[in-house]
Formats: structure tokens, sequence, C-alpha cells
């Protein structure tokens, strides 16, 4: 009885840790005088899979769509005695609030109005400062152990007072905060292990995006007093597609540190 009652609560809490890395975005319907359009329908389409949201306009005219997976989005405003607006190429980001507004137009619905969105470079509905990078820019990036933590290498504000190329978080300090009150979340599920800070072991060509929150984590986060690092991996999209990676790395390859005379085989 006690293993199929907690495997229930373990199955119902999953799509809720699962969320936290998702991004939301909303914002207001307005007609040509700016005053707010109540019940306008918007819908929004992820390109890469067609999966599609759908929100309602409030009496103040904001609608507002969460839980969405980071990607592109394109997003379709209808509503009676005026045109359709849609925008295309937004781009949510792993753990943002996009805020795109939508004025309209007077005409019918078959009628369209087409935009093309801009990302945004400063999320202003969020408190939470940090640095997000797109997972295939990271692979790419000279990451000597392929170790996904090792994206702390590349973040302003981070120090290091250990080996830089473990792949635990002990040792490493942002903004004066140790690893002691760091969060590592994969997929929204926290993946630390013990008090060294040792973390899961990310495949890292499978990361979709990375961030690293450089100030308080957002509360929904929980398990860390501070700053941290979410990680979203990949995923299927409409098209058919893989890939495979070799690494080849030996001894007679790799250099010398600066002030080392030998390498390490040579003085065994």
């Amino acid at each position: 009885m006690r293993i199929a009652v907690l495997s229930v609560l373990l199955a119902a809490a999953w799509p809720l840790c699962a969320q936290i890395d998702n991004g939301n975005i909303s914002g207001r319907v307005t007609d040509p005088t700016g005053a707010v359009v109540a019940g306008a329908q918007v819908t929004l389409l992820r390109t890469e899979t067609n999966t599609e949201s759908v929100a309602t306009t409030n009496a103040a005219g904001i609608y507002r769509a969460l839980n969405l997976r980071p990607g592109l989005y394109r997003l379709t405003v209808v509503a009676p005695g005026f045109k359709k607006r849609v925008a295309d190429n937004i781009e949510l980001r792993i753990n943002s609030t996009l805020a795109v507004d939508m004025p309209l137009e007077l005409g019918v619905v078959t009628d369209r109005v087409e935009v093309s969105a801009s990302s945004q470079l400063l999320d202003t509905e969020t408190s939470s400062s940090g640095t997000t990078m797109a997972g295939d820019y990271f692979y790419n990036l000279p990451n000597y152990q392929r170790h996904a933590s090792a994206v702390l290498l590349f973040t302003p504000g981070v120090t290091f007072s250990a080996n830089q190329y473990t792949k635990s978080l002990s040792g490493m300090t942002i903004n004066g905060l140790g690893s002691g009150v760091m969060g590592y979340f994969e997929d929204g599920t926290l993946a630390t292990m013990g008090a060294r800070g040792d973390n899961s072991e990310t495949v890292d060509n499978s990361i979709e995006e990375i961030k690293v929150f450089t100030s308080a984590m957002p509360a929904e986060y929980g398990h860390s007093g501070g700053v941290g690092i979410s990680i979203v991996k990949k995923s299927g999209t409409n098209q058919l597609h893989g890939e495979i990676t070799e690494q080849v790395r030996t001894r007679s390859m790799q250099q010398r540190r600066f002030f080392e005379q030998y390498r390490n085989s040579q003085i065994q």
C-alpha cells in the first residue's frame, strides 16, 4: 500500500516539477484607439511541433499563456469586428516571460495582418537575472571534459577555488554565493547529489538551452538558497533528424599548462 501511494504521489508531482523551466507569453490586445479588447481569442503555435495553446483576453484586454516549452512561436489573435493579426518568429527562451502586445485593426476576420516579431534581449517581466545560452552554441565551445556545469566557465561573475574541470559544483562561486546554495536542474528536476555539489552527467549535445541564474532563482525552483543552473533538453520536432558525436582525446595531443615543463605521461 505504501509503495502504491508513493507511486501515485510521484506520478502527480512529475508534471509539476517538469514545468518550472518552461516560459510564459502575455500581453494586451487593443483596438486602433488604444482601448482594450476583451474576449479576443489568442492562439500560440509552436512551429517546431505544431502544438497549440489557446488563451482569451480578460476584461482588461490581457491574455496569459503559461507553461510553454522554449522555442519559436506564431501568435494569432482573432476578435469579431477586427482583422486577424499574426505575429511570427516569437522566440521564447528558458524560464522567461515575454510581453507581446497585439494592436488590432478594424475589419473582418478573413482579413489578415502579419508582423514579424523580433526577440527581446531583456526580460522585463521577472526580477531574476542570468546568462542564457543555446545548447548548440555551448556544445561548440572549447569545453575540455564536456561537462554541462562547465557553462560556469563562460559566465560573468563566476570564480573558482578548485579544479575547474570537475563535474562537481564544489569550489565554484557565483557573485559570492558558493556551491552549497547552488541548484542544478535538468528539465525542471533537481539534479544535484550529496553535500559536495555533485550533479547529474548531462549529455552536452542533448541540451536545447541552458541558463545560469546569477541572482536569486525564481521561487518555483526551490531546493536552493541562491543561484544555479537550469537545463532544458532537446525535444522532438515534425522532421526526422538525429545527431552523432565522436570525441577522441589522447595524451600525445594534449598541451601542457603554461608553467609546466613536462606532461604527466613524461614524468611517470
